[in-house]
């Protein structure tokens, strides 16, 4: 919040950068991706009244610096980079007396080319998926690769209206998949639960490691909760 971006050195937290953009009021930062110590991009909205554009941040090593973009009318929420060395941002444009809808676009460092925008409604909702590696794009229940300009599904994560258009994975046959009553998964073909929650619990995020992994949620009252799953041996 209010353009603030922070630092945790082992022991405390430490308040490194406010970014502020004239005549706008409010600055958000949504998602923060480090490629490196040298290399860390920060992306987000600032917004004046009802008017919200997309924000784009880079620190080089020293500074952080505002990336020169056209203004667009979007919350960038995510930015992740692709084995074939282009960057990703799924942007969301929410509408107060028409449809929102989402973006996807690819980034080179300089020049943001949107891919795909679609409905937000239940059936229609984008989102990057990252498996290893490599970027794939959730549109709808169905997951896609992205080459030569052209989407091409891989598969379908789930048909359930509890899908919540969220995951990450290793590959595209070990992929963690959000649920609105659970934590699922997909092996290639088919998703199964892993866990079923009695109550409406939010997964707001994940982390992959060789043997674990970790779910980041938030339940109705406000609680900060983390699941850890363990491979069996």
């Amino acid at each position: 919040m209010q353009g603030k971006i922070w630092h945790f050195d082992g022991l405390t937290w430490s308040e490194k950068y406010v970014h502020t953009v004239p005549s706008y009021t409010d600055v958000i930062f949504e998602d923060i991706y480090a490629l490196s110590d040298t290399d860390i991009y920060a992306v987000g909205q600032y917004s004046q009244d009802s008017t919200r554009l997309g924000l784009i941040v880079h620190f080089d090593g020293r500074n952080w610096k505002q990336v020169s973009i056209p203004q667009i009318k979007t919350e960038f929420v995510k930015i992740r980079k692709s084995i074939n060395g282009s960057l990703y941002l799924w942007g969301i444009t929410n509408e107060q007396f028409i449809e929102s809808t989402y973006q996807l676009y690819q980034f080179d460092g300089k020049v943001l080319t949107q891919i795909k925008t679609g409905s937000q409604a239940n059936d229609q909702l984008g989102n990057i998926l990252e498996l290893g590696n490599k970027i794939y794009f959730i549109i709808g229940y169905n997951f896609y690769d992205y080459s030569n300009g052209q989407f091409i599904k891989v598969g379908l994560l789930s048909d359930s209206p509890h899908f919540l258009n969220s995951g990450l994975g290793r590959s595209i046959k070990d992929i963690f998949i959000a649920m609105l009553d659970g934590i699922a998964h997909y092996n290639g073909e088919d998703t199964e639960y892993l866990q079923k929650f009695p109550n409406y619990i939010r997964i707001k995020g994940f982390r992959i490691f060789e043997k674990e992994v970790f779910f980041i949620s938030r339940d109705l009252n406000g609680n900060n909760l983390v699941f850890h799953g363990k491979l069996n041996e």
